[in-house]
């Protein structure tokens, strides 16, 4: 028999193989759609030309697109999608930061349409085990981040997390745009990646990021103290009912006028919902995040997480 479940999905470019953990002999067993789970296979025909897709027994899905090097300012662009004029009043910085942030990945990164099936093996029983189908993965694009920041009022200086940071273009790019950015991964292969950027964008630019300002995080999100957040993004869709709950009694230890956008509601009476901010995504051409904001009672107050943090994540930072 096979070793896992093999789901082959159909679209007009061809087929893609997706497989499954060992665990998982059907959808059932992952205990959500494959809406949910982020596998929706939208690919645009240029992607498509650019993909090669293998299989073996050691990996869930691996899929790498070809490295493509200098990138036309319009080809970054149709990438990433268009940026608003108030976002580049907000952010005059933001089209250059945009193709450091392209240059930082080597190009492929800000392709629009990512799908990674849990990395390896080897980790992805240590983190179905502590998140669920969290280690299931899907981006926001960069220029919607760009419009995620002005939405909510994000300013140089400001300090922003990201909790579940994956390959860490978010955090890379808040930098890149002047906030002091911090990126939580629990998975290796991921964080290793984003710790590569963010050296290749040093390398590029030397200037472009303060000492400090950029931090990849190899931890749990669950065991890593943001209370001192500003702005918190998490895509949570894959997340389990037991880590949406823990994140939102965590949000109880962060400070009035926190913002937090997430793909999944958080629940407590220290948290208003304030607005749904629509944007593009990996999984779906347009998704719906919600911005919360803790108020209203004194953060102290709340209940948060337990006290005990991860002592000495791996982290590398600018």
């Amino acid at each position: 028999s096979l070793p896992r479940a093999v789901l082959c999905l159909y679209h007009r470019h061809g087929w893609v193989a997706v497989s499954l953990p060992a665990r998982a002999s059907s959808i059932a067993d992952m205990r959500c759609s494959l809406h949910s789970l982020g596998i929706l296979v939208a690919w645009q025909a240029r992607v498509a030309a650019s993909l090669r897709v293998s299989m073996d027994h050691t990996s869930n899905l691996s899929l790498a697109l070809n490295p493509r090097q200098g990138l036309e300012e319009s080809e970054v662009a149709r990438l990433v999608g268009p940026l608003r004029p108030e976002d580049r009043e907000s952010f005059p910085a933001a089209d250059r930061a945009l193709r450091r942030l392209s240059e930082a990945y080597e190009g492929h990164a800000l392709e629009p349409f990512w799908i990674d099936g849990g990395a390896f093996d080897r980790h992805f029983d240590q983190a179905y085990a502590q998140l669920g189908n969290a280690s299931l993965y899907g981006e926001i694009l960069p220029a919607s981040v760009v419009r995620m920041f002005t939405d909510v009022g994000a300013r140089p200086g400001m300090t922003y997390y990201d909790l579940g940071s994956g390959f860490g273009k978010t955090v890379l790019l808040a930098g890149l745009l002047g906030l002091r950015a911090t990126g939580v991964e629990l998975v290796d292969q991921r964080w290793r990646a984003a710790c590569d950027a963010l050296s290749r964008a040093q390398e590029v630019s030397s200037s472009a990021l303060l000492p400090g300002q950029v931090r990849m995080v190899h931890g749990n999100i669950l065991k890593y103290d943001f209370s001192d957040a500003d702005i918190v993004f998490t895509d949570s869709l894959a997340f389990s009912d037991d880590v949406i709950e823990q994140l939102a009694r965590a949000a109880g230890r962060m400070r009035n006028g926190t913002r937090i956008i997430t793909a999944r509601p958080l629940d407590g009476a220290w948290l208003k919902d304030l607005e749904t901010f629509t944007a593009p995504s990996s999984w779906a051409s347009d998704f719906d995040w919600l911005v919360q904001e803790v108020r209203g009672l004194p953060a102290q107050n709340h209940p948060g997480l337990a006290e005990v943090q991860e002592e000495g994540p791996a982290t590398c930072s600018s």
